[in-house]
């Protein structure tokens, strides 16, 4: 009943603050058709603290829609992703050939979290592009997985006006994604565009180094960690509570983990 007709997502490298010194600018664009009866669609866009969503517009057969969308963090079966924001709205479809458009601005505050590019969507699609902008300051590999048997089509070319390198992937009839129990992830079985930022330099000084290989990761991961505090008195004191009646070790080891089991759930 509803299809995308298109879908055009732009990336642009461009330069940032001290605090933030590289960021992406991303503008996407999605057009879509209701083939049949009237509906309304959810729509949902993703964000976080790292990522955010500077505005959003939606049209109604190309006229400005009174929505305003809400943001709230993301949950899914009454457990709270606290890193993971959502905003959403419902599109409206009046009637049949009613078209709608979205227009979401974001900005990635840490191109670290500019990692996996979806081509395909909820939605039949029926044409996309996605153009990403490098500027020479930038040194970023792009990978494709899983394009066998796709009309897809990816080119780069040079922009002397912007001094950066033009990639452009142009793909067209997608498939929906499916809801299936015990599927694969859809990194294995959906395309995308796999994005490796090696450096960058944008004040022509020591380049920063993001992801050039895997001990790179590594460290900013660990950096990560670095940051977390963790009371080990409140933990041993709550271990004492829970094998106080137990006589050996092997059971305390079962109290612990069914309490583990019963109090814990363990999010991605």
């Amino acid at each position: 009943n509803t299809v995308i007709s298109k879908k055009n997502i732009t990336f642009e490298f461009v330069k940032g603050t001290n605090a933030n010194p590289v960021l992406i600018k991303e503008v996407l664009h999605k057009q879509y058709l209701c083939n049949n009866f009237r509906t309304n669609i959810p729509y949902v866009e993703f964000y976080n603290d790292n990522v955010s969503i500077d505005q959003v517009k939606v049209y109604v057969d190309g006229k400005r829609a009174a929505i305003t969308p809400k943001y709230d963090f993301y949950e899914v079966e009454d457990v709270f992703y606290s890193d993971m924001r959502v905003c959403y709205f419902n599109l409206p479809f009046e009637k049949r050939n009613t078209t709608s458009e979205v227009i979401v601005e974001k900005t990635y505050k840490d191109p670290r979290y500019f990692a996996n590019l979806f081509l395909n969507e909820p939605f039949y699609l029926m044409s996309g592009e996605i153009t990403i902008i490098v500027p020479d300051w930038v040194q970023a590999d792009f990978r494709n997985y899983n394009f066998s048997n796709l009309a897809i089509n990816v080119t780069s070319e040079r922009d002397n006006k912007k001094a950066a390198t033009v990639y452009k992937y142009t793909f067209s009839n997608l498939q929906s994604e499916t809801k299936e129990s015990h599927k694969p992830g859809p990194t294995y079985i959906y395309p995308h565009i796999l994005t490796q930022l090696k450096s960058a330099s944008p004040d022509n000084a020591t380049p920063i180094v993001y992801f050039k290989q895997a001990e790179d990761q590594y460290k900013w991961y660990k950096s990560l960690t670095d940051k977390l505090t963790v009371n080990e008195s409140v933990i041993k004191n709550q271990a004492l509570e829970i094998t106080k009646n137990e006589k050996n070790d092997l059971d305390k080891i079962k109290a612990i983990y069914n309490w583990v089991q019963s109090n814990i759930r363990y999010v991605a």
